[in-house]
């Protein structure tokens, strides 16, 4: 009868006598996907129409948080509060954490017309009468405020100095240089390069420019449409100049958008729900 060899006892078999092969080194980790947390949803807040999950023929009808200004404008509803649970159990089985909300994948009640409550984020408080925005970008998407979340436009100043007839004038982001020529002094030249401004179609679509001659310098101000960053820097070709450029209001892009339709009925302190009328066709 063999010997049955002691517990414990391991050999390692090599290449040759007294060696050990080692398995090969792993390299080169990389994460090929970002790890993400799933989207909670909770009562109050709006849901758009998640297209890559719903099925054209109606089977599969799935909603997501909004993620852009586009998908919160076209809000298909509220998350509504009936969900049947007897106990943290029933909760869970049902894909509800009374904290973090309804997990993906699960089912709930959707609001669609009539009075609803809004769900707001701690640091918003509505009034009777607002408009109600849907926010679609950072932590609290989803939920709702009443402004789009406090966009601001660039505005962007440079002190025109002149000289002889030189040419002096803007670059903005990419388009046509836009330039003047000097003009008897910084206070004409700045008018001149403003009314050239204006006067471009392409150019005045961009952004409206202003004047401020009220002190020792000679502002051209760009105020622009939109809420996105621009560059602005001078055209200096000789000794005319477009000094001390600078952005005296910064862009801000907004994060919420209005829903067409819904209107708080009701004022409410910050981070409250707020009732709301909700008409959305």
């Amino acid at each position: 009868m063999r010997r049955p060899r002691p517990l414990g006892a391991h050999t390692a078999r090599g290449a040759g006598v007294g060696t050990v092969s080692l398995p090969p080194s792993v390299t080169s980790i990389s994460t090929t996907t970002a790890a993400s947390d799933p989207d909670y949803v909770k009562p109050g807040m709006g849901v758009v129409r998640d297209t890559s999950t719903s099925t054209a023929s109606g089977e599969l009808f799935a909603v997501k948080l909004p993620s852009s200004a586009a998908e919160a404008a076209k809000c298909l509803g509220v998350v509504g509060a009936m969900i049947h649970v007897n106990s943290p159990q029933h909760y869970a089985g049902h894909g509800y954490d009374p904290a973090a909300g309804i997990a993906p994948g699960f089912t709930f009640e959707m609001k669609r017309r009539d009075f609803v409550k809004l769900l707001l984020p701690s640091s918003e408080s509505v009034s009777k009468g607002d408009a109600a925005y849907l926010i679609y970008s950072g932590a609290d998407a989803g939920k709702w405020r009443n402004d789009d979340g406090g966009s601001a436009s660039q505005v962007t100043r440079g002190d025109v100095v002149f000289h002889s007839t030189d040419a002096v004038g803007l670059i903005v982001d990419s388009l046509p240089t836009l330039s003047v020529a000097s003009n008897t002094s910084d206070d004409q030249t700045a008018t001149d390069l403003r009314n050239a401004w204006n006067a471009s179609a392409q150019h005045a679509a961009v952004a409206t420019a202003s004047i401020d001659l009220s002190g020792a310098e000679s502002y051209i101000i760009l105020t622009f449409l939109d809420t996105s960053a621009h560059t602005v820097t001078a055209y200096s070709p000789a000794t005319a100049d477009v000094v001390s450029i600078t952005n005296t209001t910064t862009a801000v892009a907004p994060t919420a958008a209005a829903v067409p339709g819904v209107t708080f009925v009701r004022s409410s302190p910050a981070g409250y729900a707020a009732y709301a009328e909700v008409a959305v066709a």
